[in-house]
């Protein structure tokens, strides 16, 4: 017998009772499994709901056919009793033992059997067979699905197969509508839905900042809400096609969540998707679930879509923590970065492991700058950076390497991310910053171009106007800090840009204006004070010049930034050894030694300690000197970071102090390969030194005539240009007199003493050797 004729043996013998559970619970098993193909595969809807209308009308069916084979039993066995030599088939019909009889369905027996009876139609192989034909068209319509998708035509078309959408279309994210009576559901579930999007290879959302400039342009208030409506305007307004708007209301206990891809112009639905949470619990399953078939809608890939992390470990698996997360982006939006670190540390101690909460703290932190407390907090990211999705992975990884200032990996795990095709601004900036800090200017500048295409933010100018200056290109750089102007002319760091530009031409006389008027507003006192401390040393005013310089050091600690406390002090050291005053210098060391900023990250205080160290090392303070460097070798045995050399280069002074040369020449050479190759300018200055008392003289008078350059000047040698200017023009004018080379050495010492003609009376004679020097030059050349 036939497993098929088993099959219909054994529901035969069943009682309708059994027979009806027996259903009923396949049908339940039946629904189940299509349901979790359906969310597994992102199969459409109608799938699930064919499968129950097929259980549904199929009840009836089984309920009717099992009646009837029941009544037919009986007759047989009535009839069997009447007519013991007939023989029974498995299907239910009598076979006569005559070869020539009827089948038993074309007349009246006799026994109260009718002609044409319903068992003839309701028989279980008739019944199985049809099931089994239902649910197999069910299958090759899911089928004709799955080619359509895969193909690209038909109802199963993606937005970009259609060509309605192109690969990786800029699209907007519009804030949900909230139905409900929370207020920071609706805020919770567009953000979580941002980070899931942000997985996309097909989707490319439009940067926040964006669309706050957007906003700002159309006059539109940053507080607006972006709702569908605003969110379709702002794309025609940026020549943006679709955004990407939805819903949550609450049904019950139990929330619908739709979503739907727009076209800007027309207003219409392209695609529209819904799921339905249970509870608050589930609300992120279903988000993710959301975000899965809206991606696979507009053209992504089902591979890379089933492959991505679920949303749960992008973000939280607390809807709470969630919120405030969607809270302190709110609050980064209006720019307050210490309302959004507040929220967050609120968030993190609901979810211990939530990965992108330390990470934004880590943001935050480092903006209003504090790095002892960003590092912290990005150690704790990159802890549980494994429940993130690749993207947030990544990000976090390059944070984490940056904040050790192993900069090479934070640029590997930036690239992983653009070669994804991602267009974040975020990602391509930070690229940009790490290659301008390695001095890979030629690599840095397009990564900067490219960034302000994306966004066209001030950070982006900023930084375009930063490696323009570097690579000694003013006008690109006066021309982003146009850009500047133009989008917020208010800004700090518009004024700041605009201040660095006019430090990088020598316009000395508005920078002072400029600086002077900084230092009477409280938000830029630290910024105006440094600066009138690099021009009063670049002038030879060194007695003006230290105190300034200690003044911005306090000035950054009384506004709970101490990272730039850092600048001040390479522009006290480089002050003092430009005016000979290196002896004055210890006193103010001592309290940048005890500063609260030596109390953060070990990174920072083996930085902060170096340049303390270097500053004793010129004041021919050995001793204290060589123990603030005894600490700081402590430091970097135990902590866990890359040391950029600056101990080094304090033991290259300490060495030049001691008069060992060749010695300084070697720790020199350990300090440029410490920072990946950049010679900055205090290290040049060493170097020339060193080359100088070698007798190298035409090396040594390159490097200072270098010294008096701006090109390849970074913007960490802000501090130290204008207080070595003067010095370097004098030391290339000596070397390259030296060297025999009359007509360099004419150039810097005519350079010098229009510099220092002012220079405190104590420097003044050096100004007058230098201007009998240039007399000398010049009578002898008639």
């Amino acid at each position: 017998m036939s497993p098929f004729k088993r099959l219909l043996e054994e529901v035969h013998n069943r009682s309708i009772w059994q027979i009806l559970l027996i259903y009923l619970g396949s049908g339940w098993v039946i629904l189940q499994i299509t349901d979790q193909l359906v969310q597994q595969y992102l199969l459409p809807a109608w799938v699930y709901r064919g499968a129950f209308i097929l259980i549904l009308v199929g009840l009836p069916i089984v309920l009717a056919t099992a009646f009837v084979e029941r009544g037919i039993s009986a007759w047989k066995r009535h009839h069997e009793a009447d007519a013991p030599g007939a023989e029974v088939s498995t299907a239910g019909q009598i076979a006569s033992p005559d070869a020539g009889a009827a089948t038993g369905s074309a007349a009246d027996t006799g026994t109260g059997a009718p002609a044409y009876s319903p068992h003839r139609f309701l028989t279980w192989r008739r019944a199985l067979l049809g099931g089994v034909g239902a649910f197999a068209l069910l299958g090759l319509l899911t089928l004709g699905f799955f080619l359509s998708r895969a193909l690209g035509v038909g109802p199963g078309a993606s937005l970009i197969a259609q060509g309605v959408l192109a690969d990786r279309e800029p699209i907007i994210l519009a804030q949900f509508e909230n139905r409900t009576q929370d207020s920071l559901l609706a805020t919770a579930i567009t953000e979580a839905l941002r980070v899931d999007l942000a997985q996309s290879s097909a989707v490319t959302l439009v940067e926040p900042d964006r669309i706050k400039q957007a906003m700002g342009r159309m006059e539109v208030s940053e507080d607006a809400a972006l709702d569908r409506d605003l969110a379709r305007e702002v794309a025609l307004r940026e020549g943006v096609k679709a955004v990407i708007s939805g819903t949550v209301t609450p049904v019950g206990s139990s929330y619908v969540i739709t979503a739907s891809v727009v076209a800007a112009e027309s207003g219409e639905d392209l695609v529209s998707e819904r799921q339905t949470a249970d509870d608050a619990d589930a609300i992120i399953e279903a988000v993710d679930q959301l975000s899965n078939r809206l991606r696979a809608g507009v053209g992504e890939s089902l591979g890379s879509v089933l492959n991505s992390p679920p949303l749960p470990r992008v973000t939280t698996t607390s809807l709470d923590a969630l919120k405030l997360y969607a809270q302190s982006l709110e609050h980064q939006r209006r720019g307050e970065p210490r309302a959004a670190i507040g929220v967050l540390e609120r968030a993190v101690t609901i979810d211990t492991a939530f990965a992108g909460a330390y990470r934004g703290l880590a943001i935050y932190y480092g903006n209003i700058g504090d790095p002892a407390r960003a590092q912290e907090n990005i150690d704790r990211a990159y802890l549980h950076s494994q429940r993130l999705a690749d993207a947030e992975r990544y990000k976090t990884a390059a944070s984490f390497h940056s904040y050790r200032a192993v900069w090479d990996s934070a640029a590997t795990y930036y690239q992983l991310l653009i070669d994804t095709g991602s267009e974040d601004f975020a990602v391509i900036n930070n690229l940009g910053d790490l290659y301008e800090r390695m001095g890979r200017y030629d690599e840095a500048l397009p990564l900067y171009r490219r960034a302000v295409e994306v966004n066209p933010t001030i950070t982006g100018h900023l930084n375009l106007a930063s490696v323009a200056r570097s690579t000694g290109n003013l006008a690109l750089a006066d021309s982003a800090v146009e850009a500047m102007r133009a989008i917020n002319p208010d800004s700090w760091q518009t004024r700041q840009q605009w201040g660095w530009n006019l430090y990088f031409k020598r316009d000395w006389e508005r920078l002072q204006e400029a600086a002077t008027t900084w230092r009477q507003q409280p938000q830029n006192r630290w910024d105006g004070t440094f600066w009138l401390a690099v021009l009063e040393a670049a002038h030879g005013h060194i007695e003006r010049a230290i105190p300034l310089a200690d003044s911005s050091f306090d000035d950054t600690l009384d506004q709970g930034s101490p990272f730039y406390a850092f600048w001040t002090v390479p522009l006290m050291t480089s002050a003092g050894l430009a005016g000979d005053r290196s002896r004055d210098v210890p006193p103010y060391l001592e309290r940048h030694k005890e500063a609260e900023l030596l109390a953060g990250a070990p990174m920072f205080q083996h930085i902060a300690l170096s340049w303390v160290a270097l500053g004793y090392a010129k004041a021919d303070d050995l001793t204290a000197a060589s123990g603030v460097l005894a600490h700081a070798d402590s430091l970097k045995a135990t902590g866990d970071f890359h040391a950029l050399g600056v101990d080094h280069l304090a033991r290259a002074f300490l060495a030049l102090s001691e008069g060992r040369p060749e010695e300084a020449l070697g720790h020199v050479e350990r300090a440029r390969e410490a920072d990946f190759g950049m010679l900055h300018h205090l290290t040049r200055y060493a170097l020339a030194d060193a080359l100088e008392r070698l007798g190298r003289l035409p090396e040594a008078a390159a490097h200072y005539d270098t010294l008096t350059s701006m090109v390849g000047l970074n913007f960490t040698d802000a501090g130290v240009y204008g207080p070595l200017l003067g010095p370097s023009h004098e030391r290339a004018a000596r070397t390259f007199m030296a060297a025999g080379d009359t007509t360099a050495a004419l150039r810097h010492l005519a350079a010098f003493v229009e510099l220092w003609a002012d220079a405190d009376p104590d420097l003044q004679p050096r100004v007058d050797a230098a201007q009998a020097q240039l007399e000398e030059i010049l009578r002898v050349r008639g």
